[in-house]
């Protein structure tokens, strides 16, 4: 059973990339502070690490795809054969839509990469996996995918417009209103920020089920109450309720991963215990806080090559 993996990666340090982000964001004027954080963006070579956390935990992945703006890292060797480059405009229907600086609008194209596997895993670049993870963790024996959702974080269907300040809530709750139409639930969860297990072959039956919703976000530039996360949300639960149960979320009081926020102090000294016991999952987080910027990037790679300290085959 082949399995490829799928990250989504950004430098926003590029002048030409800032550019188009500026020129886009005077056309869409007023947005959220949270669709416009330029930490959202920010590039601290964790894609380095992430992938070198794949050579070294998951040697059984089989390709990996990397999809970005037509952007390229500079350590990264492209002749390598399991490593595949993939610009937006490869996998957008609509080329007339790009830029996008919005995830969820191109996290609702990966199912559209060519030649990928039925069975894929998407990670965001700042997803490092820390301990020998086997694809039994991902798939189970009778074929159904695993996800992670928290117990304690209820995401209810309901009026979107009162999350309007709050894409992140408003879209989970967006995909909850059409999980209710469907199957008749009104409260779920929100997923543990993990790698995302999904098939091929389901994303494009929801995508055809649902087009209108995921044309509408692939619309969006920037994060917007109006999305839906079709990957990272609106695919587990959908699945999980269908009646074959393609998917099954297992509800944890615990996030199988463990989140540093580099912008809060409190949060960064839980890192030497973290590098310590190698939880499965370590993601990064940023956004407002106490920590000077220029250190976030020098405490996180720090800490990321203690963890992952040997080269992968693909870096130059």
């Amino acid at each position: 059973m082949k399995i490829d993996v799928v990250f989504t990666w950004v430098d926003g340090s590029d002048p030409e990339w800032i550019k188009k982000k500026d020129n886009a964001l005077r056309e869409a004027g007023r947005l959220s502070e949270k669709a416009i954080d330029k930490s959202r963006w920010d590039n601290k070579d964790e894609l380095k690490y992430a992938l070198r956390s794949i050579h070294k935990n998951m040697r059984w992945v089989n390709n990996i795809y990397i999809v970005t703006d037509s952007q390229k890292p500079s350590w990264l060797d492209e002749t390598h054969p399991r490593i595949f480059m993939v610009p937006h405009a490869d996998i957008f229907p609509d080329n007339e839509v790009l830029p996008v600086f919005n995830s969820r609008a191109i996290e609702a194209c990966l199912h559209k990469i060519h030649g990928l596997s039925d069975i894929f895993i998407y990670f965001n670049d700042d997803m490092f996996v820390c301990r020998k993870t086997p694809r039994g963790y991902f798939v189970m024996e009778d074929g159904r995918l695993k996800s992670w959702a928290m117990k304690k974080q209820p995401i209810q269907a309901g009026d979107v417009d009162r999350y309007k300040h709050d894409s992140y809530v408003s879209a989970g709750v967006n995909a909850a209103n059409l999980i209710r139409e469907k199957w008749c639930f009104n409260t779920l969860y929100r997923m543990a920020h993990a790698p995302y297990v999904a098939r091929k072959e389901l994303m494009e039956s929801l995508e055809r089920d649902y087009i209108e919703q995921f044309d509408a976000t692939r619309k969006e530039r920037f994060r917007s109450y109006r999305d839906i996360p079709p990957i990272s949300f609106f695919y587990p639960w959908y699945y999980h309720f269908s009646g074959e149960q393609e998917v099954e979320v297992i509800r944890r009081f615990s996030s199988v991963s463990n989140t540093v926020t580099l912008s809060r102090w409190r949060s960064i000294l839980k890192l030497p215990y973290l590098v310590l016991i190698s939880p499965r999952f370590l993601n990064f987080n940023d956004g407002k806080g106490g920590v000077p910027h220029v250190l976030r990037g020098v405490i996180a790679k720090v800490a990321l090559s203690l963890l992952f300290f040997r080269r992968a085959p693909w870096e130059r």
